[in-house]
Formats: C-alpha cells, sequence, structure tokens
C-alpha cells in the first residue's frame, strides 16, 4: 500500500490529501445512559477505543510525513526516505456509525475541489463501506478500511476502488471450521 502511495500521480506540491471517515459517536446509542460531558453536538461519544484509532491515524500520517520509523518501522525506511509524497488531512468526518450520515458528510467533502481528497482511509463498519465505496467508485478515489470485514466488499468488479487492511469474516469461519475438524476431530456442528 505503501509503494502505491509513493508512485500515485499528484499536483506539483506533492501531497497526497486524505479523508479519514471514523467513529466517534454512534447515531443508535443510548442517549440514556451517556455519561455527562461525553456528548458531541448533540451526540454521545462512544469510548476512548475508538478515539485512540482516530489519534493513532494521524499520529501515522504525521510519522509518514516525517519518514519517523519508531512505530511503523517501514516509514524510515530507503524505499519511504526516496518518496517525495506527503500526507495532508482534507477532511476528518464522524461517521456516526450511518449510511446517510457519512454519505450526506462525504458528498459535501467530495464536490467541493479545494476539499476532495485523493484518498480515503475508513470507514469501519461494513454497511457503511459499501455505501462509501459505491459512491466515491464513481469519481475514482481508493478507499482503504482498517475495520470493514463484509465478504460482499471482496467484490473488485463492484468495488474497484476498495481495499482493506483486515481479513473478511470468510476467513473467520474457515480457521474454526478447521480448527473444530483439525484439531477437535469435530465431523458436524449443531
Amino acid at each position: 500500500r505503501i509503494s502505491i502511495l509513493c508512485s500515485m500521480a499528484v499536483s506539483p506540491q506533492y501531497t497526497v490529501s486524505i479523508a479519514m471517515l471514523l467513529r466517534w459517536t454512534d447515531e443508535i446509542f443510548s442517549q440514556s445512559t451517556c455519561q455527562p460531558g461525553m456528548r458531541h453536538y448533540g451526540n454521545c461519544l462512544l469510548d476512548t477505543g475508538w478515539h485512540s484509532i482516530s489519534l493513532s491515524a494521524l499520529l501515522a500520517m504525521q510519522h509518514f510525513n516525517d519518514r519517523d520509523g519508531r512505530f511503523i518501522p517501514a516509514f524510515g525506511s530507503l524505499d519511504i526516505l526516496a518518496c517525495d509524497k506527503n500526507l495532508t488531512l482534507s477532511g476528518l468526518i464522524d461517521t456516526m456509525s450511518s449510511v446517510p450520515v457519512t454519505l450526506q458528510r462525504l458528498v459535501d467533502l467530495t464536490d467541493n475541489p479545494s476539499t476532495c481528497p485523493k484518498v480515503i482511509v475508513g470507514p469501519s463498519r461494513s454497511d457503511v463501506s459499501v455505501a462509501v465505496a459505491t459512491l466515491v467508485g464513481f469519481r475514482d478515489i481508493p478507499v482503504i478500511s482498517y475495520s470493514s470485514r463484509s465478504p460482499q466488499l471482496s467484490s473488485s468488479d463492484r468495488y474497484p476502488r476498495f481495499m482493506r487492511t483486515i481479513p473478511t469474516t470468510e476467513g473467520d469461519a474457515v480457521a474454526i471450521c478447521s480448527f473444530w475438524r483439525v484439531e477437535l476431530g469435530f465431523e458436524a456442528a449443531a
């Protein structure tokens, strides 16, 4: 994925603009269980694990630009040191785990030439990724999801610009069935 980024054709500034689609709040999260001070624009914030993902993504972007290999050794490699690209953030979108919310925010971002990203990182949920990959696929914008596991997204005919950094749920099922058969000696499950 890094080699793809370094070979992308970009503007003379040698920057690649990225939009990040992340979860901070959830549209269906129960408002009655929301802790005081844990609201963001009227919605209840998710736990700090989700915020850590956002901060990690921003830190990784900074480390790529600095060619800092402390946490991701490839960022300090000779290939990356020779890479003439830097990353800029064109948008940071709270998806709220909602297809309509995400699509509206993404259309607003991509309709403006000054904020339209070259790459989208996220979203985390497969149903949102299906909609996002369909929408921006028409605009030839790659989508790289860190958490969407639906096998549906494996169709390169339907989602030619979609990539993921995690295996599908099919891989889990195959591994579990193999474990049952090989290690536990089960031939069938109820």
